[in-house]
């Protein structure tokens, strides 16, 4: 699905480059649960920014390759790039990222609306109901439990059935219990969608669950 050559990235601080990481190759498999571990400051939330599109590598070459399908991001234009988070890829962050000011339905409603499909009240309402949250459309995020935005997250970020799901540490802030009814969820969804999940996290009950482990080295 993703095959990366030689990949790099730095940052610049002043007159230094900050290099992340340099000369990472690796191939992410269709259809299967991958986690990216490694100590803070290893790259692990840029390698997912990297995959969907949203920051550019340095050097190197990554391309997504799926059902015919062929897009070099180290070479694509914005209005591709766009276009292919907007159908490929679902995202689930730490911190929820739920817009406030919306309900439940609406934020399910969004990546929807951003891929103009039809029916798009049948489809957020089927996936508020797969996940305990049909009786919460109404509700703020503000007026959600802690397990409850991150079952919201998860629906937003499979709504529009993505290819790929990006995680970036899903279980980070929730208590042990919480977590782990995450983890069981986002494998349920995973395979429910028949997509690819790509996590990174540094919690081993996430990375024990996965067929490939990627170390990135600090």
């Amino acid at each position: 699905m993703f095959v990366l050559e030689n990949v790099a990235k730095f940052y610049q601080d002043g007159d230094v480059q900050r290099w992340i990481f340099r000369n990472l190759s690796h191939d992410f498999s269709s259809h299967q649960f991958n986690c990216i571990v490694g100590p803070s400051g290893s790259g692990k939330s840029t390698l997912l920014s990297l995959l969907c599109g949203l920051i550019n590598a340095n050097e190197g070459t990554i391309r997504y390759i799926a059902k015919g399908e062929a897009l070099d991001l180290t070479s694509a234009s914005v209005k591709d790039l766009r276009a292919f988070r907007a159908h490929r890829i679902g995202f689930i962050y730490q911190f929820f990222n739920l817009i406030p000011t919306l309900t439940a339905l609406e934020n399910v409603l969004l990546p929807l609306e951003l891929t103009k499909q039809q029916d798009l009240h049948e489809a957020a309402e089927a996936r508020l109901l797969a996940l305990g949250l049909a009786d919460r459309r109404h509700a703020f995020p503000e007026e959600l439990s802690g397990g409850e935005q991150q079952r919201l997250a998860v629906a937003r970020a499979f709504a529009h059935n993505p290819s790929v799901i990006l995680a970036d540490e899903p279980t980070g802030n929730l208590d042990q219990e919480t977590g782990l009814a995450v983890i069981d969820l986002l494998w349920e969804e995973t395979n429910r969608s028949n997509a690819t999940l790509i996590v990174a996290s540094h919690d081993e009950r996430v990375s024990e669950r996965c067929n490939h482990v990627l170390t990135l080295a600090s």
